[in-house]
């Protein structure tokens, strides 16, 4: 089990965010979004992948305000879907900044999963 602090947690959001591109959209990244980045480039790192090694991270996404049409506000249940993103070289994740992984598993799952409004 990874056991993070608030004060990781927060240094985590606040380096991926310091070391964003420019090109990836204005808003900041979540919580979730810098931890999933960081753990994607530690398993890549601690698997010792050739850099040139395809590597993909699987998430599960939210997805209720998104489907059309709407569910009904009642809904009770799951309204997730599972995104892989792939196609990303190891050593670009591993030798980039954090901020770099978390824009390339933002910018593919917003791909996958367009908002349906």
């Amino acid at each position: 089990m990874l056991k993070v602090t608030k004060i990781q947690v927060e240094m985590l959001k606040n380096e991926a965010n310091r070391t964003r591109s420019f090109n990836d959209g204005h808003r900041v990244f979540t919580r979730y979004e810098a931890i999933a980045a960081h753990i994607w480039r530690c398993a890549c790192r601690a698997r010792g992948h050739r850099y040139e090694q395809p590597t993909g991270l699987a998430i599960c996404l939210d997805i209720r305000n998104r489907v059309q049409p709407p569910l009904p506000q009642n809904f009770f249940g799951n309204a997730i879907v599972d995104v892989v993103a792939t196609g990303r070289c190891s050593g670009d994740l591993v030798t980039r900044p954090s901020g770099y992984a978390a824009s390339k598993m933002v910018s593919f799952c917003v791909c996958q999963v367009p908002d349906g409004r």
